[in-house]
């Protein structure tokens, strides 16, 4: 009970202060979707936040990979990080990309069509596989 009311005393001091400044705070629209497709990853770092490396099993099923794009087809998000163990490992990682390109390609006149290239690159950027307009 005391550790709310401290957090609403925090709160309450944080507006007062935007206000006191003259500043107000308002949400503005998302601009990147992190995904996190699993743990499986070829390497074990000690820095990983996620715990991932090569006996982790956890991957995103096709069926969560589908709801994700059906609802990312009408959000209008123009950036989608993937992230987790090493996310080309996945069996669906092609499957996933090429989708979440057809996606993003319709929100925006900037976006690219996929190029092989992106999936070596991909591959080579470890275990972070950034999907973004260029």
């Amino acid at each position: 009970m005391l550790r709310r009311r401290k957090l609403l005393l925090m709160t309450n001091r944080f507006s007062s202060r935007l206000a006191a400044e003259g500043l107000g705070l308002r949400r503005g629209r998302p601009e990147i979707l992190q995904v996190n497709v699993g743990k499986l990853c070829n390497l074990t770092c000690m820095h990983c936040h996620v715990n991932a490396g090569p006996k982790r099993k956890e991957i995103m099923s096709r069926g969560t990979i589908d709801r994700i794009i059906d609802w990312l087809a009408k959000a209008e998000i123009p950036i989608v990080d993937l992230t987790g163990g090493a996310p080309e490992m996945i069996p669906d990682f092609r499957y996933f990309i090429e989708h979440v390109k057809s996606c993003i390609g319709t929100a925006s006149a900037h976006h690219r069509p996929l190029q092989p290239h992106d999936f070596a690159r991909a591959r080579l950027r470890g275990p972070r596989c950034v999907s973004r307009a260029q």
